[in-house]
């Protein structure tokens, strides 16, 4: 809707014409001031204030964040692989063995050493049964000697077998630190859970790769902690204990809002206007995203029905207050101070200042 409104200004005509019946001079003349002003037209565009709806959506992006995650490796540099118990996404609990390199004979060594140790056991406990006999028949047999002769034939009874003992225990310690020994080699050889968790990434061996100290195995994640987490200036706009969907993975998950004290996070002030973080907690525990994969939450800013509005290029600011330009009565530009409300790409409410079918200036 165009309007042109004519401006005049003055347009004047004068002619001055100068006669008598005396004589004029020879070097007098006429004067002559023609002034004229053409009409200039002011091209409007104009709108009106209409009912209609106003929604509007923000897509925000997120980033996957386990709050607890490990990367395990083996210890231990040049020892073939063997097997690998878990595959990628599996749920794993804490202690739980993952993998293990090629053994060798250290498995069939630790059995040998348990049975040795058996064995050992049950020796200590037929000696000390055959110590008791030995001194129950001395004692028995001795009932008429002298006192002092009695306590050292017990005496020594007690030696022979406290001897012997000493050499069983011997033979325990020594086993007992070749059975740690090979224990420690077989742990070198093993990767476990060190957490309740989820498998985020298994390494595939080659044929004929070996282990090495920078050769990350596995990636576990605590699901049960995991997060989602976004960076926004409308951080204002979630509440702890709402539920949204993220998108991430040509897949949504289900999140709710949660305080980052809740995660054991350092809190801090907040600034309007400024971006902070907001933190998503999964509802269900995620076998499928890496630490770091990205996503987006599209939120509803905006929706209000059934409202007066005038299009966002009508609203002008005056010191802080807004205002609409209208044609007086005169025919000329002049403002409105207005009250707004909700407002998107296209719309913006009037609350006060405005009525249905109002003219407005949308240039």
């Amino acid at each position: 809707m165009k309007r042109k409104i004519p401006i005049i200004t003055a347009l004047c005509t004068a002619g001055i014409l100068l006669s008598s019946c005396g004589i004029i001079p020879e070097e007098e003349s006429f004067y002559a001031a023609p002034t004229l002003s053409n009409s200039v037209a002011v091209d409007y565009n104009m709108s009106v204030c209409t009912i209609t709806d106003i929604y509007s959506e923000e897509t925000i992006p997120v980033k996957y964040i386990p709050v607890k995650t490990a990367s395990l490796l083996f210890p231990i540099n040049g020892i073939a692989y063997d097997t690998f118990f878990v595959t990628l996404g599996e749920t794993v609990t804490e202690g739980q063995l993952l993998a293990q390199l090629n053994m060798g004979t250290l498995l069939d060594d630790e059995d040998a050493c348990v049975r040795a140790l058996d064995n050992y056991a049950l020796q200590l406990s037929q000696l000390e049964d055959s110590r008791s006999m030995s001194l129950k028949k001395q004692q028995y047999d001795g009932a008429g000697w002298d006192a002092d002769d009695q306590a050292k034939a017990l005496n020594n009874i007690n030696k022979q077998y406290d001897h012997q003992k000493q050499n069983i225990e011997d033979q325990i310690y020594l086993t007992d630190l070749r059975l740690k020994d090979i224990r420690e080699k077989i742990d070198e050889r093993r990767l476990y859970a060190p957490f309740e968790g989820v498998i985020s990434y298994v390494y595939s061996p080659e044929s004929g790769d070996v282990s090495s100290t920078f050769k990350k195995i596995f990636g576990i994640s605590d699901s049960s902690q995991s997060i989602f987490r976004a960076d926004t200036k409308i951080w204002s706009t979630f509440t702890p204990g709402d539920v949204y969907s993220v998108a991430a993975n040509d897949r949504e998950y289900a999140v709710t809002v949660i305080d980052a004290a809740e995660l054991g996070l350092e809190t801090k002030g907040r600034t309007e206007g400024k971006s902070d973080y907001v933190y998503f907690s999964l509802n269900e525990p995620v076998f499928d995203l890496e630490d770091g994969a990205k996503g987006s939450i599209t939120i509803v800013t905006t929706n209000v029905t059934n409202v007066k509005a005038v299009p966002k290029a009508a609203i002008s600011n005056i010191n802080g207050k807004d205002v609409v330009y209208v044609l007086g009565e005169d025919g000329l530009r002049t403002y409105i101070e207005v009250t707004t409300g909700a407002r998107n790409e296209r719309y913006v409410e009037i609350i006060d200042g405005l009525e249905p079918g109002d003219e407005v200036i949308i240039n």
